[in-house]
C-alpha cells in the first residue's frame, strides 16, 4: 500500500489506507488464531474442529455484509472458495461434536441455527439420521470390546449387570441414553 512519487520517494499511508489495513488485519486475527490452534504444537481433537470451522463460516458470512465495500468484496470471495472446499463440512465434523459430553447434539443445532435459521432444522435431521444409522452399523456389526484383547475378562465381570441393564431401558439405545443424558 506504499504509494511511490515521481521523485521515487516512499511516502507512508494515508489514514484512509491505515484504517483499511486495521479492518483486514481485523479480518484475518481469527483466522491466524484458528490456524495456530489446527497446526500448532498441541493438536486439538476432532470434537473442536467444528467450533473452529464453524466461527471462520460465521466471520466470512459477517463479512460478505460489512459495509465497507473492500472488506465485502473480500467477504464475498473467502465465501466463494469456502463454500467450494467446506461444502460437506458439517456431517462430518457434526458427529465428532456430538461425542463430546460439553457439545452433544445441542451445540450442533445451535451453530446450524445462527448460520441459516431456514435450513438449521433440516440439517439437524440429517446429522440425527446419520448419527444413528453409525451407531446401527456399530450395534450390527458387534460391540467394540469382542475385538479388544482383555475386555473378554472384563465383560464376563459385567454380566450379572445384563439384566438390570436390558430391563431399565427397553426401547432405548445407549445413544439415546447419551444424547438425552445431562452435560
Amino acid at each position: 500500500m506504499v504509494r511511490i512519487s515521481n521523485a521515487s520517494t516512499p511516502q507512508a499511508p494515508t489514514e484512509d489506507e491505515w484504517s483499511k489495513l486495521e479492518k483486514i488485519c481485523a479480518l484475518f486475527r481469527p483466522f491466524d488464531e484458528i490456524t495456530k490452534q489446527f497446526f500448532g504444537r498441541n493438536y486439538p481433537t476432532t470434537n473442536l474442529y467444528l467450533m473452529h470451522v464453524w466461527t471462520i463460516e460465521s466471520l466470512i458470512r459477517s463479512y460478505c455484509n460489512h459495509e465497507d465495500e473492500t472488506l465485502n468484496t473480500m467477504g464475498k470471495k473467502m465465501k466463494e472458495k469456502f463454500d467450494k472446499y467446506w461444502e460437506s463440512y458439517s456431517m462430518i465434523l457434526s458427529l465428532a461434536a456430538i461425542f463430546d459430553p460439553r457439545l452433544k447434539l445441542q451445540y450442533v443445532k445451535f451453530c446450524f441455527t445462527q448460520l441459516d435459521a431456514r435450513s438449521a432444522e433440516y440439517k439437524n435431521e440429517q446429522v440425527k439420521e446419520s448419527l444413528f444409522k453409525l451407531f446401527e452399523e456399530y450395534a450390527t456389526t458387534g460391540n467394540v470390546q469382542d475385538n479388544v484383547p482383555g475386555a473378554r475378562c472384563e465383560s464376563n465381570h459385567l454380566a450379572a449387570f445384563s439384566n438390570f441393564e436390558s430391563s431399565s431401558f427397553q426401547g432405548r439405545t445407549q445413544l439415546d441414553d447419551y444424547l438425552v443424558s445431562i452435560n
